[in-house]
């Protein structure tokens, strides 16, 4: 399941199983983990910045580049615990992180991309537009008809 790639090793990763898996064992991680690794695996050896990590992992929340910090660093220390001692994250200074191993999916993730979640709308927000327009619509009508109205 695990193979060499020159001095690099490949990461087996279960996505939907939420595992890597390594020459020390299987290491299980969330979600946001997860994510972020198929990221980097989907854009290999290609910088992958903060801001394509916050829309990736976060997409229906704002987050600060101290949570990005906080992921790659966690995401580091799961690729360690799953024996991978190299630099398999690359911090590309200014710029994002890059992924410097393979990733052999196991089975393939499905087609969607990371972090493209269904829209997920909040009702109370679109009821309290609603109610703000409606009442904005009744302000103007009213306004309208005491102006031009027919006395």
């Amino acid at each position: 399941m695990l193979e060499q790639v020159g001095e690099r090793a490949a990461i087996s990763a279960d996505y939907d199983g939420l595992r890597i898996e390594g020459p020390a064992g299987a290491v299980d991680v969330r979600r946001k983990l997860m994510t972020a690794l198929r990221l980097m695996a989907d854009r290999h050896g290609r910088t992958v910045t903060r801001q394509d990590l916050l829309d990736a992992v976060w997409p229906d929340r704002i987050a600060s580049d101290e949570s990005v910090t906080q992921l790659v660093s966690e995401l580091r220390r799961a690729l360690r615990e799953a024996g991978f001692t190299h630099a398999v994250i690359e911090t590309v200074s200014g710029r994002g992180y890059r992924l410097s191993a393979n990733v052999d999916w196991s089975p393939p993730p499905s087609a969607a991309r990371p972090g493209a979640a269904a829209v997920r709308v909040d009702p109370r927000f679109w009821g309290r537009r609603t109610w703000m327009t409606a009442a904005l619509m009744v302000a103007v009508l009213t306004h309208a008809i005491y102006r031009h109205g027919p006395w």
